[in-house]
């Protein structure tokens, strides 16, 4: 079997985990919901069993939800939230994953031009990453300091900062990291240009 028929076969069972992870997520969810507005009894062995089987997952989440001051009910939703996001990052985590595997074998064959234009996509795209994790991270409050900030901000700060400094303010709005990606997408096109 070649390397892209193996790739096909992880690629199809990331996507197959992924749905039935989501799938789960919506029957918990829609069960919930038929609960909560009388469509279902609370006490039905569908419910009961639904219920049995979700609280491994669901009492964390409602617990979290009581302690900052909201509904312990929105945990279904939540579940179903993160089951998305889940799934979305695992196969685009995959398909990147397999992608550059097989990139990089078939760029070490070429020669050493393809190499350094392995080298410089491989930094750009690693930048872009570290760049949209510091953007994404500030809307959840992972600041500077924590375990993920202490990677990703040495990592874009020195081409953030200068960018920052000469960039006219836009009230609240931090327009630096759009800049900033830009200007990574150009400076990437050029070098790859000049191989």
């Amino acid at each position: 079997m070649s390397a892209w028929g193996v790739a096909s076969i992880v690629e199809l069972i990331v996507k197959a985990v992924a749905a039935m992870g989501v799938g789960a997520a919506s029957l918990i969810a829609g069960t919930h919901y038929a609960v909560r507005r009388g469509y279902l009894q609370p006490f039905s062995p569908w419910a009961k069993a639904i219920r049995r089987l979700s609280d491994p997952a669901l009492k964390p989440m409602e617990s979290r939800l009581v302690r900052s001051g909201r509904n312990p009910q929105d945990a279904t939703l939540w579940l179903l939230g993160g089951s998305l996001l889940v799934g979305v990052l695992l196969i685009s985590g995959t398909q990147w994953l397999v992608g550059t595997i097989a990139w990089s074998a078939s760029m070490a064959a070429s020669g050493p031009r393809a190499i350094a234009f392995l080298l410089i996509s491989g930094a750009t795209n690693l930048l872009i990453l570290a760049l949209a994790i510091r953007v994404f991270g500030s809307w959840f409050g992972v600041g500077r300091y924590s375990r993920v900030g202490r990677i990703v901000y040495p990592m874009t700060d020195w081409f953030l900062e200068p960018i920052r400094r000469r960039l006219p303010t836009f009230g609240p709005f931090d327009l630096s990291p759009l800049v900033g990606y830009f200007g990574l997408i150009v400076i990437r096109a050029l070098l790859l240009g000049l191989l």
